[in-house]
């Protein structure tokens, strides 16, 4: 891993959402500990067997409190955890949490199971109100705190096979909104952030169509109208 710069040194936090070294979180989590962060890992507990975060936990020397983010008691219970494990309130902390069930089940968009639907959305966007909902409860965020959350720009234009979690995506970034109006008088940043299209190379130029040859004696006859009007 490549020497830091001490930007996040003696920062603490949370993180949620780490799976797998594809996971965004992933790979935040490590940014985080390069640049001298100390923070907690979270996941809901089915992903200790689905995925690898222990690895991740022992790479970068953090704790595991595992929590279902759709679990009010587990949420509160976790930043209380947070706080003992990093010896007080906390710096930032990141939401990396999403699941389209639907999705997964390639259910066409006009065809949700809406029960699938609902799940979707409590994963991916009302977990992000829980989180901070607790975090606020429990006190854990410090003066000048940062949250975090991953969006996509689903959210915003349509992508046939993003389906559903186009809509998650879109509540989750007007919740990010309806905090960001209510946190700032508590001096805590809330944003949103969506990752670069995994396609799309960086020396991409978008082409723009050439404009319409100007038509000849237009200027003549802006003059002609103008001198009517007079």
């Amino acid at each position: 891993m490549a020497d830091g710069h001490e930007l996040l040194d003696g920062k603490t936090g949370v993180i949620f959402g780490a799976m797998n070294e594809d996971s965004i979180a992933w790979s935040i989590a490590e940014a985080a500990h390069r640049e001298g962060a100390r923070f907690v890992l979270s996941n809901a507990p089915v992903a200790r067997r689905l995925g690898s975060m222990d690895e991740l936990a022992d790479q970068t020397d953090s704790p595991v409190v595992w929590a279902d983010a759709t679990d009010d008691e587990e949420l509160a219970s976790l930043f209380e955890e947070a706080q003992d494990e990093l010896d007080g309130s906390l710096d930032f902390v990141v939401h990396s949490i999403g699941m389209g069930v639907n999705v997964r089940k390639d259910k066409a968009y006009e065809e949700l199971d809406y029960n699938w639907y609902h799940k979707t959305l409590d994963i991916s966007s009302v977990s992000l109100h829980r989180i901070v909902r607790h975090a606020l409860d429990e006190e854990a965020l410090d003066d000048g705190a940062s949250i975090l959350a991953l969006t996509y720009i689903g959210a915003q234009r349509i992508f046939s096979k993003y389906s559903e979690m186009g809509d998650a995506k879109a509540l989750l970034e007007s919740i990010v909104r309806a905090f960001g109006y209510r946190l700032g008088k508590q001096n805590i940043r809330i944003n949103a952030i969506s990752q670069r299209h995994r396609g799309l190379r960086r020396d991409v130029r978008v082409r723009r169509p050439p404009r319409p040859a100007r038509q000849r004696g237009s200027g003549e006859l802006r003059r002609l109208r103008r001198d009517a009007a007079q």
